[in-house]
């Protein structure tokens, strides 16, 4: 059984992912203080639409494996994103939409977290698995296929650098009150090894704490589930080529860095700009998080269900019945149709605007990823005519330059010679895009 941390994946992850669309659609290029240059220059496109694209990855003969469709599927491209040359199906997990779940490993090889199976899928060049290696536990399965936080990557000794899953204190009875179990908003960055499964910690983050409160819905049941922050303030880390750690820092705006073997060597200061949102701008954010997730109740089969305000504490009498908000596995329709009217429809609560910062954190989760080169792309809260912006900081922690990234796109991956892969949202799908950048 999967933690409530991990079962409730789904429904945090959705909200962050609404929250940084609304956030960076209300962005302006007015925090913009350097010349931006432009990022134009598509090389390839892929005529292939697919749900989603969140990871990709270069294999040294040129063609590109990419994590899509909210982890159903494993595709690799031909360099020219002119052929689909492999496909991998997966059965989804809740939780792992978003991840990035493709990890470099020996010589040519892929590691492929299958967290169905709770296995890694050993894949070569060619988009064949060549064998299967058995994860010994969920935890280690969500920290490896990047469900807690960021994106796994080997350091300089073969170790899998990931983020574990938070942990979570446990509620409490009081006066004849029960409290709702809380999740700690600090995570371990930890190195993994692979088939010893040693774990080794490297130091701490901090990561979205999630509330956690009790709903009674219309047919006598309480329902334990969380409450989202759509703009929580997190911490990014990222795996360097040279097997080295940055860490970066939302509180305290700098960057702390780590040697391959996880010592601390220096931190360097950030200026990260901070923009302010007013009331009106929180209104329509939470509105629109609020919007998306009764989408999501509404696919699950139960949207008649109605639910009141979410609790702190309940009266321990009234705990008869208590269900808990779980993922469940759907990868057809025909395990969708036997799933109808079985989920269990979450309760889905929303921060309302008055408890949301008046200052937006620097960034969202997920939007630190490291070059070919060991520079860190950090997406901002500016954009520029809709594009989004990324500050571009070398080793010491100095900006190098500030790349706008064509309308609508993502940047999802780096390769070589300046390669930069982005997911392109066409409005109708999501295609696969190259393009190259060359820094000073």
């Amino acid at each position: 059984m999967r933690s409530v941390a991990a079962c409730s994946g789904l429904v945090v992850l959705l909200g962050w992912a609404v929250g940084a669309r609304m956030v960076a659609a209300q962005a302006t290029a007015r925090e913009n203080r350097d010349e931006v240059s432009q990022l134009d220059s598509v090389a390839a496109r892929s005529d292939t639409l697919f749900d989603s694209i969140s990871h990709a990855i270069e294999l040294r003969g040129g063609g590109v494996l990419v994590w899509t469709d909210g982890g159903r599927r494993v595709v690799l491209f031909d360099p020219a994103f002119a052929a689909v040359l492999a496909t991998m199906e997966m059965e989804p997990v809740l939780g792992f939409e978003r991840g990035r779940g493709l990890i470099s490993w020996r010589g040519d090889s892929t590691l492929v977290v299958n967290a169905a199976e709770q296995r890694l899928e050993v894949v070569d060049p060619l988009g064949l698995r060549t064998r299967e290696i058995p994860i010994p536990t969920a935890a280690l399965t969500t920290c490896l296929g990047s469900a807690a936080g960021g994106t796994p990557s080997v350091d300089a000794s073969g170790r899998i650098v990931c983020q574990m899953p938070q942990a979570v204190k446990s509620g409490a009875i009081l006066a004849g009150k029960v409290s709702a179990p809380q999740v700690e908003d600090s995570a371990a960055v930890v190195r993994v090894g692979i088939g010893s499964w040693s774990v080794d910690t490297i130091g701490f983050v901090r990561a979205p704490a999630w509330r956690m409160a009790f709903s009674g819905d219309s047919t006598g049941t309480y329902v334990l589930a969380p409450v989202i922050d759509p703009v929580p303030l997190v911490d990014e880390w990222v795996v360097l080529p040279d097997g080295s750690l940055a860490v970066v820092r939302s509180e305290g705006d700098r960057i702390d860095w780590f040697d391959a073997e996880g010592r601390q060597l220096a931190s360097s200061a950030v200026d990260f700009v901070r923009r302010p949102w007013g009331h009106a701008e929180k209104v329509a954010l939470v509105d629109s998080v609020r919007a998306e997730l009764a989408r999501v109740r509404l696919a699950s089969g139960n949207a008649s269900i109605v639910y009141g305000p979410p609790e702190e504490f309940v009266d321990k009498s009234k705990l008869r019945r208590l269900s808990v908000f779980r993922a469940h596995a759907i990868n057809n329709a025909a395990a969708a149709a036997a799933y109808a009217g079985r989920l269990s429809a979450p309760a889905l609560h929303v921060l309302g605007p008055e408890d949301l910062p008046d200052t937006l954190p620097p960034f969202a989760p997920g939007d630190v990823r490291a070059d070919r080169a060991g520079n860190l792309w950090i997406r901002t809260r500016a954009t520029e005519d809709g594009r989004a912006i990324y500050d571009v900081l070398n080793r010491r922690g100095q900006r190098i330059a500030r790349i706008a990234a064509p309308a609508r796109r993502t940047i999802i991956g780096f390769g070589a010679e300046g390669s930069v892969f982005m997911a392109e949202d066409t409005g109708g799908g999501i295609r696969l895009e190259r393009a190259f950048v060359r820094l000073r």
